[in-house]
């Protein structure tokens, strides 16, 4: 097992599918910077009741100062804080992080990063999850935008499709 620290929209995606708490079997240590906790309770809805009521295993830490124009304005305040907490944790802890703008901001930074969809794909690894193509399926309802090819690859590497499905 390992250590993540995660943005905002996946607490949001996991939380609205139900499976917040994957995140607690996935990792040994989950941490969400102030600035994700703050973006979450200022929605004051299901998903911030949730995240709040999972604080016993979700650690939220200050972000040391950082200078938002090295981000350029591209990125949110729980981004940039996820990916500063990151960088100064060190590569130790994964970055999860579904934002492909950030996730490129992260990895020229040389961070590990996953998103949501990795998250599912590796609790299915540790065989936490039996299949993942059902949540894959809820994330599109949900409103997640995932393209055929990427959930095709995800399948795949999952082992629910064959390489030929694929094709």
């Amino acid at each position: 097992m390992s250590k993540a620290i995660t943005n905002t929209s996946p607490l949001i995606t996991l939380s609205k599918m139900g499976r917040l708490k994957i995140l607690r079997d996935v990792y040994d240590e989950v941490i969400i910077p102030k600035a994700v906790l703050e973006e979450i309770k200022a929605k004051n809805d299901f998903v911030a009741k949730d995240v709040v009521n999972n604080l016993d295993w979700l650690k939220v830490i200050d972000c040391p100062e950082v200078d938002r124009k090295k981000f350029r304005s591209i990125l949110h305040a729980g981004e940039i804080e996820a990916i500063v907490l990151a960088q100064s944790i060190g590569s130790r802890y994964f970055l999860i992080i579904d934002d492909q703008a950030a996730k490129r901001a992260a990895k020229l930074l040389n961070l590990p990063v996953t998103g949501t969809l990795g998250v599912l794909l590796e609790a299915k690894r540790q065989g936490i999850l039996e299949e993942i193509a059902p949540l894959v399926e809820l994330m599109r309802e949900i409103g997640v935008y995932l393209s055929d090819e990427v959930i095709k690859m995800a399948l795949s590497t999952a082992g629910e499709i064959s390489q030929t499905e694929q094709s």
